[in-house]
């Protein structure tokens, strides 16, 4: 709040500046009108002194303005950096624990649904692998046991791929969304 005092007093103090530049100015360019040419071409000491004090005027102007632009830009910054602290705070802390709590979730549900699958996966492997051990050729039963163990290897490979391409997906949302 005090800033916005301080930019306000600026703009009147700038205001009161540039009222007294412009008198000077225009009796400046009335005197030099009366003068004629040779006057503005070979001026007096005085008139040296005048055009030095309206250079120094202006460029204490300039220097002044510029200021106070300045000190408006950085008393917005400061505003708008505020406001969107404000904005982070009130909604985006909500969004990322939403976030983070509905990957957990994915994650528990993903794990309950595998041990389901897998507990099931294995009563058929067992009853495979023991029909495959009640084989009577033994060509037949180390072919079928071969068999189930590339099949029980494969299912492992799949879910283990399918864990990593979750955890892939997690963190790639995490980067993206900043959870």
């Amino acid at each position: 709040m005090n800033t916005i005092y301080q930019s306000q007093k600026s703009a009147r103090d700038l205001e009161s500046r540039l009222a007294g530049f412009d008198r000077e100015a225009s009796e400046a360019m009335r005197a030099r009108r009366r003068n004629g040419l040779l006057n503005r071409l070979f001026p007096n000491e005085q008139e040296k002194m005048a055009v030095a004090h309206q250079l120094q005027t202006v460029k204490s102007e300039y220097e002044f303005r510029r200021n106070a632009i300045e000190l408006l830009r950085k008393t917005q910054l400061r505003a708008m950096d505020d406001m969107l602290k404000d904005y982070l705070v009130k909604y985006e802390a909500p969004r990322k624990r939403e976030l983070s709590e509905f990957i957990l979730e994915q994650k528990v549900q993903m794990e309950d649904r595998l041990m389901e699958l897998t507990e099931a996966f294995n009563d058929r492997v067992t009853l495979a692998w023991e029909n495959a051990d009640r084989q009577k050729i033994p060509a037949l039963r180390e072919r079928s046991l071969i068999h189930v163990d590339n099949v029980i290897q494969s299912y492992h490979d799949m879910v283990e791929r399918l864990q990593n391409q979750f955890s892939e997906l997690v963190e790639e949302t995490v980067r993206k969304y900043g959870v």
